[in-house]
């Protein structure tokens, strides 16, 4: 596996542990506040690993909208070609 694609793996699987550990860990308390230039160094990582793997570049701007009907219908769409 190249460099990139263990990056990208290894900064899912940090996510999804994350995502694990504060349902079960946090569930009954005040979930600590994110400030926006946490989440705007996350999304420059996340685009960092994206641009790496792909070789293109990242445009915030392509597409406007509403994000979770754009995820569903892409994730839609890349699991019919898996059939």
């Amino acid at each position: 596996m190249d460099q990139g694609r263990e990056e990208m793996r290894t900064t899912i699987q940090t996510g999804i542990s994350l995502s694990f550990w504060t349902k079960k860990n946090l569930i009954s308390q005040t979930m600590p506040e994110i400030t926006d230039e946490y989440a705007e160094s996350v999304s420059e990582r996340y685009i960092e690993l994206y641009e790496h793997i792909t070789g293109e570049k990242f445009d915030k701007t392509a597409e406007e909208g509403d994000i979770a009907k754009r995820i569903e219908k892409n994730v839609s769409e890349y699991l019919a070609t898996r059939k």
